[in-house]
C-alpha cells in the first residue's frame, strides 16, 4: 500500500455523507453520471472555506455533487454560478437534486445551459470575474478554455481543475488507443505544461486520484 492508496482508505473509512449526497451519488451511480470523488471533494470543500469566495463559476455541473459541496461551504453572500451544455443533466439535477435544497442554498445557485464558450465571452464582454473557477468538464477543451479562464480569473483568484492526467492516461503507453483518444490525451498534457507556463499563476498539481491542478492569480 502506498500513501495514496492508504489516504483514501482512511478517508474512506471516515467519511460520512448527509442524505442529499447518498442521493446525488446513488443517482449518479444509477444512470452513470460523472461525479467528482469525495476524496477530491474535500479538497475542493477545504479550499472553498479557506478562500471564502464570493463569485464562484463552476464548469460542468454534471450530477451536481460538486455544486453541493461548493453550496455547503461557501456563505450566505457568495453566489455559485454553474454551466453545462448538456440540457437533459441539468433537467435531471433540478428534478432530482435541487427541489430538496435548503432555501438558502437555492438562492446562492444560478445554472445555465449553454457552451461554456459562449458563456465565456459573455463574461468577458461584460468584464464578470470571479475569484474561484472549478473546471471539470470535457477534458479536450481545457486548453482552448484555459486562456479565457485566466482572464475572467481575478487577482488572488483561484482556478482548481479536475482529471488533469486524462484518467492517469498521460503517463502511461497507450499507443494500441484510437487516434482520437490519443490527441485528448496530448491536448491535456499540453494543458499541464501551459498552466506552469503563467508567470502570473502560481500552479501546484495534487496527486490524488486522476489529479487535481491548484492555480492563484
Amino acid at each position: 500500500m502506498d500513501i495514496l492508496q492508504y489516504i483514501d482508505t482512511v478517508y474512506s473509512e471516515a467519511i460520512i455523507f448527509d442524505e442529499i449526497e447518498k442521493k446525488i451519488i446513488s443517482f449518479a451511480q444509477k444512470n452513470s453520471i460523472p461525479y467528482l470523488l469525495p476524496v477530491k471533494g474535500k479538497i475542493l470543500s477545504c479550499i472553498t472555506r479557506l478562500k471564502n469566495p464570493k463569485n464562484i463559476l463552476e464548469i460542468g455541473l454534471g450530477s451536481g455533487f460538486s455544486t453541493y459541496i461548493l453550496l455547503k461551504s461557501t456563505d450566505d453572500n457568495s453566489k455559485i454560478i454553474s454551466i453545462d451544455f448538456n440540457f437533459f443533466r441539468i433537467n435531471d439535477f433540478f428534478e432530482n437534486i435541487f427541489k430538496q435544497l435548503p432555501e438558502k442554498y437555492k438562492i446562492k445557485l444560478t445554472v445555465y445551459p449553454l457552451n461554456i464558450f459562449y458563456a465565456l465571452d459573455k463574461f468577458m464582454e461584460i468584464e464578470k470575474k470571479f475569484d474561484l473557477i472549478f473546471l471539470d468538464s470535457t477534458k479536450r477543451d481545457y486548453l482552448e478554455l484555459l486562456p479565457l479562464l485566466v482572464e475572467i480569473l481575478d487577482k488572488n483568484g483561484i482556478l482548481l481543475c479536475d482529471n488533469i492526467t486524462y484518467g492517469n492516461q498521460t503517463f502511461k503507453n497507450i499507443a494500441k488507443r484510437s487516434e482520437n483518444y490519443l490527441q485528448g490525451v496530448e491536448l491535456l498534457h499540453k494543458f499541464n505544461k501551459k498552466l506552469l507556463s503563467y508567470d502570473f499563476l502560481h500552479t501546484c498539481f495534487i496527486p490524488v486520484a486522476d489529479g487535481m491542478s491548484l492555480s492563484i492569480k
